[in-house]
């Protein structure tokens, strides 16, 4: 049951309800900000179960954005995308144990909305670690508050320039050659359809970049201003030698751990033999966890095109699905037979590397027409509201802060500038 007879949360409660006698196009966003203030109250409360409050966050984030419609399809579709985003975030938090999260403060909270971590929380990693006595072999990058440097926030300005350049080339092309639509579920043959794979390599390097963009612009200050690690969303993700790696440690890697919480987390820990327990039995906890997790993202994915695009092709629905789950069967397949040649040493050694790293980057290009169809029929990426509303923000927050006489804002404004324009300008020649 949901503690709503504290004053505040009450108080909380009444507050979220009069927005919605706002304009709608002023309530969406201040929504985004009351909603998440009273899910901090109810979790708060040590006595209000995590069933009762995955039912009140899917309220709060996946329900309430949804009732108030706007005019202006740049704020609707921002306030759309950050209250999955939202949700995700708020279910994920009701993976945590109950004497720790309702222990968070208000900073906590927010420094777990936007980086999934805190200090409660990496204090806990950290004993679990020490318990165990061994390391994991890899670890995300994570820059911490005192690593971040005037050299290091230079070369993330030089990276944010160089995915804004990439974008604005792909979008120059978009425009100007339009692009191929492809009704097959795969790329068809390049000789006679060189066009469809040049098209979808431009709308892929498109959607990267909006992804850097839209997590990098939005998260980073945030950080910085909670004194807060950072987390990259991508760590080299042309570089992965198998679709293990590329999905669980090199691509969207925030969003990912996510999903290791809501859906891998709660099937292995139920499945997985006490102690040692038999071999079999771990392999099959592990890859019914592993089917659970791209299961619930294809269907997030899937949920997400529906309210983001209502109007797309009935033709185009299931692909998303079909992609994520299809990588489900693809990486449960790549792991027995990984299984099978670990032991004669192939799989490490620099032509296992090789055709490991063949092997993944040929699945997702060669599938890539399930993932990227439906946008390219949208062409909601050629749009441009996603990574330009950041970059112009942005911009205008440095020039607000030089206005106010902060001389260093205005240097990184004009750093951030020249560094937008010269990438743009390259790319673009």
């Amino acid at each position: 049951m949901l503690g709503l007879t504290d004053l505040r949360t009450s108080v909380s409660l009444v507050t979220l309800l009069l927005l919605f006698t706002l304009p709608t196009d002023a309530n969406k966003p201040l929504l985004l900000v009351g909603s998440p203030l009273l899910y901090h109250r109810l979790i708060r409360r040590e006595r209000n179960s995590s069933r009762g409050l995955v039912i009140a966050s899917t309220g709060l984030f996946g329900l309430v954005p949804l009732l108030v419609q706007t005019r202006n399809k740049v704020i609707d579709g921002c306030v759309k995308g950050l209250s999955f985003f939202l949700l995700l975030r708020a279910w994920e938090a009701t993976s945590i144990d109950r004497t720790v999260s309702s222990k968070w403060s208000l900073k906590d909270f927010v420094e777990f909305l936007v980086t999934s971590s805190n200090a409660a929380i990496r204090k806990r990693e950290k004993k679990k670690r020490r318990k165990r006595g061994k390391k994991t072999g890899w670890e995300p990058e994570t820059v911490g508050p005192r690593e971040r440097d005037l050299k290091w926030y230079a070369k993330t300005a030089v990276s944010v320039g160089l995915h804004y350049g990439i974008y604005a080339g792909a979008k120059t092309w978009t425009g100007k050659y339009g692009v191929s639509r492809v009704d097959a579920w795969f790329l068809p043959n390049p000789i006679e359809h060189w066009r469809a794979w040049v098209d979808h390599a431009v709308y892929g390097g498109m959607f990267y970049c909006t992804l850097y963009l839209a997590y990098t612009l939005g998260t980073l200050p945030l950080c910085v201003l909670l004194h807060a690690p950072f987390t990259e969303i991508f760590d080299h993700p042309v570089l992965s030698t198998s679709l293990r790696e590329f999905w669980s440690r090199r691509w969207n890697y925030p969003v990912k751990c996510i999903f290791h919480r809501i859906a891998y987390e709660p099937i292995y820990t139920k499945l997985k033999p006490p102690g040692d327990g038999r071999a079999i039995q771990s392999v099959l906890a592990i890859t019914a966890a592993t089917m659970s997790s791209f299961l619930f993202s294809a269907l997030f994915h899937e949920y997400t095109l529906l309210l983001l695009l209502p109007e797309l092709d009935y033709s185009l629905r299931g692909r998303n699905f079909m992609f994520f789950a299809g990588h489900g069967l693809l990486v449960i397949f790549e792991g027995v037979w990984l299984r099978l040649i670990r032991r004669q040493g192939v799989s490490h050694s620099p032509f296992g590397m090789v055709v490991g790293w063949c092997w993944s980057m040929g699945t997702l290009w060669f599938l890539s027409p399930l993932f990227l169809g439906p946008y390219i029929e949208s062409r909601v990426l050629e749009a441009g509201w996603v990574s330009e509303c950041l970059i112009n923000g942005l911009c205008k927050l440095f020039d607000f802060g030089a206005e106010l006489g902060w001389h260093f804002m205005e240097s990184c404004s004009k750093c951030f500038h020249g560094c937008c324009d010269l990438c743009a300008n390259i790319i673009l020649r």
